[in-house]
């Protein structure tokens, strides 16, 4: 499944594209899943996902630092995870993981804008 969080409201993607966040499922009993991110141009692109594992709910700030300091490209994510993200276009994103089902995901997304 593959997210467009660059469109408002964020969009389920028709096609898994090279870019942006995706969340894909091992297994059709839905144990979790991985997700993938990265952001900037086709020539380069740079991990974009970090998890936070501060208490509440990050500022746009606090996930931008994240990511410039801790950004993977993969990261194994389960029923309550939470992860900052940088999508395609700049913007910041915050993603509450709730229950996994086959093929879906139930959650949240907080996206702010892209500055500059």
């Amino acid at each position: 499944m593959a997210l467009n969080l660059d469109t408002k409201p964020p969009t389920v993607r028709s096609s898994d594209g090279i870019d942006g966040f995706q969340v894909l499922y091992p297994n059709l009993d839905a144990q979790g899943a991985t997700a993938f991110g990265t952001a900037g141009d086709l020539l380069f692109q740079h991990p974009a996902l970090a998890p936070y594992t501060g208490s509440g709910t990050p500022s746009r700030q606090a996930c931008a630092e994240l990511l410039q300091s801790q950004a993977v490209q993969m990261l194994r994510v389960e029923e309550g995870d939470r992860l900052c993200v940088e999508t395609s276009a700049g913007r910041i994103a915050f993603i509450v993981f709730g229950k996994f089902t086959s093929g879906a995901f139930l959650g949240t997304a907080t996206v702010w804008e892209a500055v500059g």
